[in-house]
């Protein structure tokens, strides 16, 4: 794939197949879905990629780090109608420094969309922990919307036809283990009957002020894998008491190394 990076020149990846003769690149130009899928990935060649990827769905690439600087402007102002053209969204924002990371201009494009992201399926958001945002006001709204990958943040969204939603921190940043699970089944009480996948790790608080009312829970029937994680048993427990699924969904606890002692009592816990 082509690459980019501010301290050097990057490369044009599979790009350069479209230099190699008149051929290869009436080929190379022919074939929309390729420019479709890199899009973002050469910030400042957008407007190109744009234009050869035609009618075809977009996939969005957005990465920044203390390495790469990114400016919005110079990609989301050449997708026209993004929430008919955008079928994938992957961001990824490692800027350790807030005052120089564009993650806030992505949350504010994405709050600027009305209405419904009629082909988005896919949404990724790798952040640096400290965002979270109302479930009354979801951030994304997709009717198609089937996968939903999120690592070191938290934020609201409506998909009705979710498939497979992924929650992780990889890290101790601003939000590890502290997403009340009440506020979790707000987040995907929309999708309950549709999700097949879910993946809970690092996420989920067992502090008391967290904890669900005991009569709070939440049912998932078409969930065929299921993984959470946490340090504590108390996790364990409530998720057993909340959150209810088929006997064949594959279940798996994720314990932190120094924690696994605390469940050597309670190894029974695990094949319920």
């Amino acid at each position: 794939f082509p690459t980019w990076g501010r301290t050097d020149n990057g490369s044009l990846g599979w790009i350069k197949i479209s230099h190699v003769c008149s051929s290869w690149r009436m080929i190379a130009l022919a074939t929309r879905s390729l420019w479709a899928r890199v899009v973002g990935i050469l910030p400042l060649a957008t407007e190109e990629l744009v234009e050869r990827a035609g009618a075809h769905v977009l996939s969005l690439t957005l990465r920044e780090s203390s390495r790469r600087t990114l400016a919005h402007d110079d990609i989301l102002e050449y997708i026209p109608n993004p929430a008919q053209t955008i079928c994938s969204i992957r961001a990824s924002y490692t800027e350790e420094n807030e005052e120089h990371s564009s993650l806030n201009s992505l949350l504010s494009y994405l709050h600027d969309v009305k209405g419904q992201w009629e082909v988005l399926e896919t949404f990724e958001l790798f952040a640096n922990g400290g965002m979270d945002t109302s479930p009354a006001a979801p951030l994304v709204r997709g009717s198609n919307l089937q996968a939903v990958k999120l690592c070191n943040c938290v934020m609201s969204f409506s998909a009705p036809a979710l498939q497979r939603l992924s929650i992780v921190y990889r890290i101790r940043r601003d939000g590890y283990n502290d997403l009340a699970l009440g506020t979790l089944f707000q987040y995907i009480s929309g999708c309950k009957n549709t999700l097949q996948e879910l993946e809970l790790l690092s996420c989920i608080s067992v502090a008391p002020e967290h904890k669900p009312a005991p009569s709070s829970s939440m049912s998932f029937s078409a969930l065929r894998r299921f993984h959470v994680g946490g340090f504590s048993v108390e996790l364990l427990n409530m998720v057993k008491d909340h959150i209810k699924f088929p006997a064949t969904c594959g279940f798996a606890f994720h314990a932190l190394p120094w924690e696994a002692d605390e469940l050597d009592d309670q190894r029974d816990e695990l094949r319920w």
